[in-house]
């Protein structure tokens, strides 16, 4: 997982890529009562030479900012996130299927948390 936290004052935490585990929500975060979520779905599969490959990872994350400036969610630097999900990516290498015409599914999500 790729966490990356925004505080009103401070702005962005540093990112932290770590295991797969549960969200721990505040019950009066915002995305329970008003809604301010976005979410993009990516793809990554092995390209001929077996390495890891996103598929057009850029509108994904052009779509993502749009959206996000959408619900009124602090913007953020999608050209950094994208990077950050490609060092994600590399890192669960073993999860991408080897077979051809399989994927990994991305769930970028981005989600209101402050009350």
């Amino acid at each position: 997982m790729l966490i990356i936290e925004f505080d009103p004052e401070s702005g962005w935490s540093a990112p932290v890529i770590k295991p797969y585990a549960p969200l721990s929500l505040d019950p009066s975060s915002s995305v329970f009562h008003y809604a301010p979520a976005v979410f993009e779905g990516m793809k990554a599969h092995r390209g001929p030479d077996g390495r890891p490959r996103l598929f057009r990872p850029e509108l994904n994350m052009a779509r993502m900012e749009r959206s996000a400036d959408r619900v009124a969610l602090p913007p953020f630097d999608g050209k950094a996130v994208l990077e950050l999900i490609k060092r994600l990516v590399v890192v669960e290498d073993r999860w991408i299927p080897a077979m051809p015409g399989y994927a990994l599914y991305i769930r970028p999500t981005y989600i209101g948390t402050r009350p």
